[in-house]
């Protein structure tokens, strides 16, 4: 029986996959994108394809050297902590790579994000960092077919494009709450609506969902409002006014972002409301402005530098979680 020479075994992308243990992905970036890729899983996929009659012109693409060393960061704001200590762990984490950061400001608009993206894709990036799950249909049609590493970040709850880290804002509402209403009964939740852009609506909406589970299971009444102001002053005003101005809710506690959070401690302090003995807050966020609050605030660290460090490690070097989620732990402060 003649045997048959391996060498000459006919292999598309699939089957490369399946024999590194790889995703096809990870071969198609392998292919087009070999900085992307461990030099690990590189060398595994090139000795395969070594072995193989795999398109001759394909392979040849592993020696290409023109993609740049740009990483390219889409966000929405730099106003607020959490954003900015994401982008701190960005930049951090990109240095070890010795990868430059070209971070793109969008300012809420998904339409400016699509044509920004556009323009990055000319200059043949290592990988694309965004903030959020939501864009436009030809965004989204754009980054599937890229065959660059696309990590997107902040909230967990869908499916991504390609990689995603991130939190629950879900959970985080419910956990935040069942922390808060084993203490107090009438809990205000404060939405905070910066933009009329959908991916931050979403967010926001995600919270105040599991916000409201967790009072309802108690039976207890539902309580919001909706802060448009990114200004913590302002903010903070609008918090403290709607609770004078509803006394009879008898409302002894606040959930509420961490601008919000620190306009009201600063706006309860000058309307000699004692925290938390009148009435307690707690925040969602913990950056270094946060951390100088008086009384100490009660809030949530959302971890937003690890997420910041963790999307770019996932684009030069994917582990088998699609969908990593880097979590959040309390910080028991004086305000609640």
């Amino acid at each position: 029986m003649k045997k048959t020479n391996k060498s000459n075994i006919k292999m598309n992308m699939a089957d490369i996959a399946k024999k590194a243990k790889v995703s096809k992905m990870t071969v198609s970036r392998a292919i087009n994108q070999p900085q992307s890729v461990s030099k690990s899983t590189l060398l595994k996929i090139k000795k395969i394809i070594n072995k193989t009659n795999f398109s001759i012109n394909q392979t040849a693409k592993f020696f290409r050297s023109g993609a740049s060393n740009n990483i390219f960061c889409f966000i929405p704001t730099l106003k607020g902590g959490n954003f900015n200590e994401y982008v701190a762990g960005i930049l951090n984490e990109a240095e070890k790579f010795n990868s430059k950061v070209i971070i793109e400001i969008y300012d809420y608009s998904l339409k400016k994000e699509e044509e920004i993206l556009n323009s990055c894709l000319s200059f043949n990036p290592q990988g694309i960092i965004l903030v959020g799950l939501e864009h436009t249909k030809k965004t989204a049609k754009i980054l599937k077919r890229c065959h660059i590493p696309v990590v997107e970040t902040w909230d967990t709850s869908n499916k991504p494009i390609d990689r995603l880290v991130g939190f629950s804002h879900n959970r985080l509402g419910y956990d935040i709450t069942d922390h808060m209403i084993k203490k107090y009964k009438d809990i205000l939740f404060v939405k905070s609506n910066y933009s009329s852009a959908k991916g931050d609506y979403i967010r926001g909406e995600k919270k105040f969902i599991g916000y409201r589970e967790r009072v309802l299971k108690e039976k207890r009444k539902i309580h919001f409002i909706t802060i448009n102001s990114l200004d913590f002053i302002e903010s903070g005003k609008e918090i403290i006014s709607y609770i004078k101005k509803n006394k009879k809710e008898n409302i002894d506690c606040i959930i509420c972002d961490e601008i919000c959070a620190l306009g009201a401690i600063y706006e309860a302090n000058q309307n000699k409301i004692k925290l938390p003995k009148d009435l307690a807050i707690a925040g969602i966020g913990n950056s270094q402005t946060v951390q100088l609050s008086s009384p100490k605030l009660t809030t949530i660290d959302i971890n937003a530098y690890q997420i910041g460090q963790k999307a770019v490690s996932q684009i030069f070097d994917f582990d088998d979680n699609v969908v990593t989620d880097t979590g959040y732990k309390f910080i028991i402060g004086e305000s609640a």
